[in-house]
């Protein structure tokens, strides 16, 4: 085995068996701890590039005079495709819908005579979509330094850019696997096939996600902004559930984002993306 291909298994290892542990943690613990561990094992990509001295190769400068516009992409994009998915599941799927907000007022404790169930939701996008990302981005970055600025890139070098970013794409979603067969982390439970059919299923949403936020770090030469990207990804996301009459114990289809109906604007917006930059190398050197 040579220097590369040893370094890339041992990251995989590192990565995998680091935020495994985590994510078995926090489901075993529960509660708040859930929170926590799961939110640490965003982190294990990053230990794991760090531990094959790779952190010198990722891009992390965030140049705003050059990458304003995919910065602001970044930032909004998520919301307008979290949007279009939804309103996608609830055209096929009329009967879902509850414009009273059925899920959102069942979450959240409203108290009488002072603000209305739309003037919280309205301050919850706003924050969604504007401090949420950034704040989200200091957990993000520690999957996208390894999963963007590491992997995928190694990925585009031995099969070609499109492969690899298939490839990785599989890889990240395998990388949820316990919190989706032991948690129902995204898709909940109950569903045709669970939880096989949820991974795969994250696999079609990984690899999507996963184009637009590779697009994004070529674009800059900054991990930042794909981080930034992710976690408006993971600020808005869950917007459609709340416009459900109850919620549902599972939701494989959508309206969350990761849905199989509610990803296919953000995939065809995905699949632009890679018949459009194919000539592009990976990361700008």
């Amino acid at each position: 085995m040579n220097g590369k291909n040893r370094d890339f298994t041992v990251y995989i290892l590192i990565a995998f068996g680091l935020g495994w542990i985590l994510q078995i943690t926090g489901m075993y613990l529960g509660g708040v701890y859930y929170s926590i561990f799961v939110a640490l094992c965003m982190f294990a990509p990053i230990v794991a590039v760090a531990a094959i001295h790779k952190l010198k190769d990722i891009h992390w400068r965030l140049n705003f005079k050059k990458s304003w516009k995919q910065l602001l992409m970044a930032l909004f994009l998520p919301a307008v495709f979290t949007v279009l998915g939804g309103a996608l599941y609830f055209l096929l799927n009329p009967s879902a819908y509850d414009p009273n907000m059925g899920v959102f007022a069942q979450t959240v404790n409203v108290p009488e005579n002072t603000v209305s169930l739309s003037s919280m939701m309205i301050s919850q996008i706003i924050v969604a979509v504007t401090g949420a990302p950034l704040f989200n981005a200091i957990f993000a970055v520690g999957e996208e330094a390894g999963w963007r600025g590491y992997m995928t890139p190694e990925l585009q070098k031995k099969f070609g850019r499109v492969r690899g970013i298939l490839i990785s794409g599989v890889i990240w979603a395998l990388w949820h696997g316990p919190l989706i067969v032991l948690a129902g982390y995204e898709y909940g439970i109950g569903y045709f096939g669970f939880p096989i059919t949820g991974i795969l299923v994250m696999c079609v949403f990984a690899t999507t996600l996963g184009i637009f936020l590779s697009w994004l770090y070529e674009k800059t030469d900054s991990i930042i902004v794909s981080a930034i990207g992710h976690g408006a990804v993971n600020a808005i996301g869950v917007l459609p559930l709340y416009f459900m009459k109850t919620m549902p114990t599972s939701y494989l289809f959508g309206p969350m984002l990761p849905g199989l109906i509610s990803i296919i604007p953000m995939a065809l917006f995905a699949a632009f993306l890679l018949k459009n930059n194919k000539g592009e190398s990976s990361v700008n050197e």
